[in-house]
């Protein structure tokens, strides 16, 4: 049987220029759509592919990086896929859609392999250079009075938001109480979100009526 993969990495990606290219290869029932990104393979639609994929399966892909986006992932993908007799067909590499004659496929599979290994490369350096340019951008931003990377764009401090223990909530909520800060200025400083200051002062206040 012949089926196709699709991949994008968002939902608010489009998937017709995939679609009508592999149009001609593959039915519409035999088409498996991902949304998602190409980091693992632990994506819905391609794990149901995988469980109907018998030996002798053709799957068609537009390009390597539809099918993963690191090295040694993808290329682990791609040899169990080798081993389990499934032949993938990746339009962007125009080898991988010759027909050759029997006893003379290892030249398929030698010409495939160089290939692959190029694209999959490719792929994972594309991939360092994005995360390259973000650790960058995280560089260049400027720090705020707390130590902590602020987001020129939203104002927002980069990073997860560290436990205060409730010594240091009494120290700083005291200063609401008398009037000195408010309490935005209160959880900024205390670098908690919203949510867990409430929280704080809740079991502050409940624990001042229990004494």
């Amino acid at each position: 049987m012949i089926f196709s993969y699709i991949r994008v990495s968002t939902k608010g990606q489009n998937t017709d220029r995939q679609e009508e290219a592999l149009r001609e290869y593959a039915s519409p029932e035999n088409t498996y759509i991902d949304k998602s990104t190409g980091k693992n393979f632990n994506r819905p639609q391609y794990m149901e592919l995988k469980k109907v994929l018998r030996d002798g399966d053709q799957l068609y892909i537009k390009s390597l990086d539809r099918l993963g986006r690191t090295k040694t992932d993808t290329l682990k993908e791609i040899r169990e896929l080798q081993d389990r007799g499934v032949i993938l067909r990746v339009l962007d590499l125009p080898t991988t859609l010759q027909e050759f004659p029997e006893g003379q496929t290892w030249i398929l599979e030698l010409m495939n392999n160089f290939l692959i290994e190029l694209y999959t490369n490719l792929a994972e350096q594309e991939l360092k250079n994005i995360k390259s340019r973000q650790r960058e951008g995280i560089d260049a931003m400027p720090v705020n009075d707390y130590g902590k990377k602020v987001s020129k764009k939203t104002g927002r401090e980069m990073g997860r938001p560290t436990a205060s223990t409730p010594e240091e909530f009494i120290t700083v909520y005291n200063g609401v109480l008398t009037g000195v800060i408010t309490n935005k200025e209160a959880w900024t400083k205390l670098n908690m979100s919203k949510a867990t200051y409430y929280r704080y002062v809740k079991e502050y206040k409940e624990s001042q009526i229990n004494n």
